[in-house]
Parts: structure tokens; C-alpha cells; sequence
């Protein structure tokens, strides 16, 4: 629905030729205006939100948290604004201006001599993005929904995630890069084996949730050892790096002056290796708070990403 709703408006503004592609302008010309703009605007929302738990009196005082940690992690597990779900709001905000982003490059190009790679990574990123929409519901069973509380860091993260997605498209948009197929192969091969992982780790982890099949005990704890759960504690962050990593691939060329002027594109995967890799710490510290000694027993294996190292 959401989808359906954000391409009818854009469908309406190109219809009206309205001017759209100020968009595209702000996100590949306009970095550090944007950056800064994103923050302040994070803090704002962050700063009524936590005014607001104050006043509502939901924060807890027996944390042990100061002042500014509350600020930076939240208090809430999930605001609301009047019906609104400000966390899953943030959630989507996020993934439709990716597909926003990926679009405007694709109908601006049209206009250029072909560019193989740029629309290979800009219709994978609109793919990955409207699987997300899709299969938002599989978020019930998510620690992001359920566990994680939403402050600074979960505000920042949203409205700089657009601009962190766009950089591989930003690096092709003003290098010539000959196209190699084995480079291109290799890829979109990686990209469906991380999106496979990650969705059917999603949904297995759903399943494990929604359904008595899928639900064990021990001690009064349930786990999940089905499927690529039994080989490391959350193949769905790994299989969401995977797709990360892939789609980088094409930009990089194999030469140190080409490493060298392209240095900023490896900061989009670092991005989801670096909060994947936390959210993995922030899962594991909730559940050991909760249950002790008895959360080793949740999973079938003790290693998080990638098993016999991390």
C-alpha cells in the first residue's frame, strides 16, 4: 500500500510536470547541505520525542542510562503520533526515498548513452527496497519493532540511509567505467544468494514466531535452530550484507588510482557490516539481560555472522 501510494504521488508530480528531479540534485550535488539538514532535523524529532516520554512519564527511573545516552538510544520502544508509528513511519520513509532516488537516476539516464552497471545497481536497490515493503510484516518478529528503542541514533540512521544508499550510484554517475560481465555476473550472483539468505531467514524467523511448529523450549525459553539458523545466530543481517557488498562490486575497479578516487563507495557497505555487526551486540546483550545464562541455548550455534570467527 505504501508503495502503491508514494508511486501514485510521483506518477501525479511527473504528470503535471512538476519539478521532481530536485530531488535527485539535493542527494548527488547537494551532500553537505542535505547531511547537515538531516541532522538537525533528526535532533529536532528527537529532542520532542524525548521531551515528550518525560512529560507522559515513560521513561524508567531505575535505569541506569545518564541523560545523554537516553537521548542518543531512546526511551520508547515505539512513539506514536496520533495513529502514526513514528519507528515503522522512519522505517518507510527510508526505503521509499531509495526507490525514490534509483528512480529519478533511471529516467534521467534515459537521456545518456547506456550505462549497463548504473541501471544493473539502481534496479537492484529498487528491487531490494520494494521486497522491505513487501514483506514489512516480517518486522513483527524483528528485534527493530520489538526490542529496539528509538532515539537519536534510530532517527539519524533513516534520513541519512537514502544518502548512504546513493553513494555507489553517485561514484557511476561521474566515472566511465567499461562494463566487465564477469564483474557484473559475479555480482548479481552475490546479491541473490544474500537476498535469499536474508528473506528466507526472515521468514523462517516469522514462521518460528507466528507458528506452534516453529516454537520450542527450553527452560521457558524458545530458540531458533531451523535452516541457515543453525549455522550462525542471524543470517538475516548476514544475508543483508551480502547484498551490500555485491552491489559495490561494479565500482570498484582493480587499480590503486581507481581505489583511490572511488574511497567514499566503501563507506555503504561499512555502514551496514558496522550497525548490522552492533545490532547483533544490542540482540545478545537483551536477551543475556533477560534470561542469564539460559540465552546460550536459544540457538543452535554460538556464532554470530560468520561461524568459527565471529
Amino acid at each position: 500500500m505504501n508503495l502503491i501510494i508514494g508511486a501514485s504521488i510521483v506518477g501525479l508530480m511527473e504528470y503535471y510536470n512538476y519539478q521532481i528531479y530536485f530531488i535527485l540534485e539535493v542527494v548527488n550535488k547537494r551532500v553537505v547541505p542535505h547531511i547537515v539538514v538531516s541532522v538537525l532535523f533528526a535532533l529536532f524529532i528527537s529532542i520532542v520525542l524525548f521531551v515528550a516520554a518525560k512529560m507522559t512519564k515513560q521513561t524508567n527511573k531505575s535505569d541506569s542510562l545518564n541523560f545523554f545516552q537516553k537521548f542518543f538510544i531512546g526511551t520508547i520502544y515505539n512513539p506514536t503520533l496520533g495513529q502514526i508509528n513514528l519507528k515503522l513511519t522512519l522505517y518507510r520513509y527510508s526505503t521509499l526515498m531509495t526507490i525514490l532516488c534509483n528512480y529519478l537516476v533511471i529516467m534521467n539516464s534515459l537521456k545518456t548513452p547506456v550505462n549497463i552497471y548504473l541501471y544493473v545497481v539502481t534496479g537492484l536497490q529498487i528491487l531490494y527496497s520494494i521486497d522491505k515493503l513487501i514483506f514489512e510484516y516480517n518486522l513483527l518478529s524483528s528485534f527493530y519493532l520489538q526490542k529496539e528503542k528509538v532515539g537519536y541514533w534510530t532517527i539519524i540512521q533513516h534520513f541519512l540511509q537514502p544518502s548512504i544508499n546513493f553513494l555507489p550510484i553517485q561514484i557511476l554517475l561521474v566515472k566511465n567505467i567499461s562494463v566487465n560481465y564477469i564483474v557484473l555476473s559475479i555480482a548479481s550472483i552475490l546479491f541473490l544468494l544474500g537476498y535469499i539468505c536474508q528473506r528466507y531467514s526472515d521468514i523462517t524467523r516469522y514462521r518460528y514466531e507466528t507458528s506452534s511448529t516453529f516454537k520450542r523450549s527450553y527452560s521457558g525459553l524458545r530458540f531458533t535452530e531451523h535452516g541457515l539458523w543453525s549455522f550462525i545466530r542471524y543470517p538475516n543481517y548476514m544475508g543483508a550484507i551480502i547484498v551490500h557488498l555485491a552491489l559495490i562490486l561494479p565500482v570498484i575497479e582493480l587499480n590503486l588510482e581507481s581505489v583511490q578516487a572511488s574511497w567514499p563507495v566503501f563507506i555503504y557497505p561499512l555502514y551496514y557490516i558496522i550497525t548490522l555487526s552492533h545490532r547483533c551486540v544490542r540482540v545478545s546483550n537483551e536477551g543475556q539481560s533477560q534470561y542469564n545464562y539460559m540465552w546460550d541455548h536459544k540457538y543452535a550455534t554460538k556464532w554470530n555472522l560468520i561461524p568459527k570467527i565471529y
